[in-house]
């Protein structure tokens, strides 16, 4: 029917907003790996195990890094080529906390790592000379667990150890942030595996769907359904009007000028008239006769008759409306 084409047509724009969103992340960072690194040289030695500088005055090393991040293989640095500042008279070297070399990454997160760093001992008047040359490879997790030191190409006295924390950017979650989520239309949050949480009121698998049985309950006792377009409350073995707590009997002129609206749950409308002294009927539209006006005088006395003629007698009406007698 009209309603299922409107549904499908809802759900198609809503599949084809969630393509264009995954679309857009799929270009973006989603995720930061944290470098540190931490060098040891105690003796100053060079990879040849000669002595970085000859000055009595300089015996220490002026060190800086070559640094290498390769993913899956890659024998580019696609992940990370740096070279950093100079360490001045240093026999060790931590580039750690607020000193990490932070790596933004894209999806699909690498499988595996290569991490290549080069130790040089600058010099001001001559060529650099090589202080060591370091690498390890790995699958990422294995660099997540703990500190590694990495292995030099020959034995030396320096060495290099590394660790690597992977922190996810905002709306990524997952122990490799491979999962979105993104709480964009404020009817569910995310929890910390990237799980949708619908928030009450809302239903499905992106909580896109409306809880009306939860946002605009029944009334009680009335059975409550949500529909693909909305809801509906059946009481009495139907879907009434009056089965909707937003239902408002005396919304309307239910009972004409003569009468006054009542809520009433009990009466079969949701409502009951209260008619002015002159009028009767279920919605005040009859006009009392003199004898009933009587009858209804003698019914309001606290004590008296309650029959307008006496002795089986019968009240007439006269024409006129106003007047009755008794026969």
């Amino acid at each position: 029917g009209k309603y299922s084409s409107a549904l499908k047509l809802i759900m198609a724009m809503r599949y084809a907003i969630l393509l264009f969103i995954l679309s857009q992340v799929a270009c973006q960072f989603v995720a930061d790996l944290f470098l540190s690194l931490k060098y040891s040289n105690p003796k100053n030695r060079l990879e040849n195990d000669f002595p970085c500088d000859l000055w009595v005055s300089d015996l220490k090393c002026d060190v800086y890094f070559e640094i290498c991040v390769s993913s899956n293989g890659n024998s580019e640095c696609d992940l990370l080529q740096k070279t950093t500042a100079v360490f001045l008279e240093r026999t060790s070297v931590q580039m750690t906390r607020d000193r990490r070399i932070v790596i933004p990454l894209r999806l699909p997160l690498p499988r595996s790592l290569r991490i290549h760093v080069i130790a040089w001992d600058h010099d001001a008047i001559s060529a650099n000379d090589l202080i060591g040359e370091f690498s390890l490879e790995g699958k990422l997790q294995y660099f997540l667990q703990e500190e590694r030191n990495l292995r030099p190409r020959k034995r030396c006295s320096s060495s290099i150890s590394m660790e690597l924390e992977l922190k996810c950017r905002e709306n990524w979650f997952g122990k490799l942030c491979e999962t979105y989520c993104n709480p964009f239309n404020n009817s569910f949050t995310c929890d910390e595996n990237g799980n949708v949480i619908c928030f009450p009121g809302y239903f499905g698998p992106s909580c896109t769907r409306k809880d009306y049985c939860y946002l605009e309950p029944c009334v009680e006792n009335a059975q409550c359904e949500n529909t693909d377009v909305g809801y509906k409350c059946i009481c009495d073995g139907r879907d009434d009007a009056k089965c909707y707590a937003k239902y408002r009997p005396c919304a309307n002129e239910t009972c004409s000028a003569n009468g006054v609206c009542k809520p009433s749950p009990e009466s079969a409308d949701g409502f009951e008239c209260e008619c002015k002294r002159h009028w009767r009927g279920k919605r005040c539209e009859i006009r009392l006769d003199a004898c009933e006006l009587e009858e209804k005088r003698l019914q309001e006395l606290e004590a008296g008759a309650t029959a307008v003629c006496l002795n089986n007698g019968t009240c007439v009406s006269d024409p006129n409306g106003h007047d009755f007698h008794c026969q």
